[in-house]
């Protein structure tokens, strides 16, 4: 039981990480492309 819920927890933390990295990722896209042009 403990392993799951440390799974799940894990899981969890990745999907936020994940979120964080793909806005930030964005916006560097975002200015990259500006600056490259």
């Amino acid at each position: 039981m403990e392993i799951i819920t440390l799974l799940s927890e894990i899981e969890t933390s990745i999907m936020k990480v994940k979120r964080k990295f793909s806005k930030v990722f964005e916006i560097e896209n975002k200015n990259g492309g500006k600056k490259r042009k």
